[in-house]
Formats: C-alpha cells, sequence, structure tokens
C-alpha cells in the first residue's frame, strides 16, 4: 500500500495538465458521513481536490486513481532521479542530487 506519510513530495502523473506535476503532502482524505474519499494535495500554487472514483493501483511505490470525471492520475515518490528526468528540465530548478535534497527543497517554508 501507498504510505502518504513517508511521501510528501511526490511526482503526479496524468492528464496533459501541465499545472499538475508535483504533489506536495498527498493525503487521501475520507469524508466520514459524506461522498466518500477525496485525494488532495498542494501543488506549490495550489490546493488540489480530487473526488475518488476508483483506485487502479495501491502500491509502495504508486498510487494511480481515477476521479470522478474519469481523469486518471499516478502519484509516485519524487526522487533525485525522477526530478532530474521530469521536473527540473520544466523548472529550471537546482540539481538536487539526494532524495533527501528533493524533499528539503519542495518541504522548505516558502517566503515569496
Amino acid at each position: 500500500m501507498f504510505n502518504w506519510n513517508q511521501n510528501p513530495v511526490c511526482l503526479v502523473e496524468g492528464p496533459a495538465d501541465t499545472h499538475v506535476l508535483l504533489a506536495l503532502r498527498p493525503e487521501l482524505v475520507v469524508d466520514d458521513g459524506g461522498p466518500g474519499e477525496t485525494v488532495t494535495w498542494d501543488d506549490g500554487d495550489h490546493l488540489r481536490a480530487f473526488p475518488l472514483a476508483r483506485v487502479l493501483q495501491d502500491e509502495a511505490g504508486v498510487f494511480q486513481f481515477e476521479d470522478d470525471s474519469g481523469r486518471r492520475f499516478s502519484l509516485r515518490p519524487l526522487t533525485a532521479a525522477r526530478y532530474g528526468d521530469a521536473v527540473q528540465p520544466l523548472t529550471g530548478g537546482p540539481a538536487l542530487l539526494s532524495d533527501k535534497a528533493v524533499q528539503a527543497f519542495y518541504l522548505a517554508p516558502r517566503r515569496w
């Protein structure tokens, strides 16, 4: 099962939405007495929330789901290798050579 607490920074793979690239502090929120579960995260600019329609894959290294609009998303822990391959080229961010450096960079308090 995907460990939400141990994966505070994830790469999001999904529909062609270039604004959804990172999931900071992703959560699976259970709405007791409500319509069901919601997957939420901060993308660095906005809080995102996706009503969960169904889970497609739930493993240690990936959580893949479909939202109530039929869009599919995969969350994978953002490792230094994934950062270098998928994130840094798009953002022009600094070189981050370890998984801990990636987490520290994205989880640091923002000062803007």
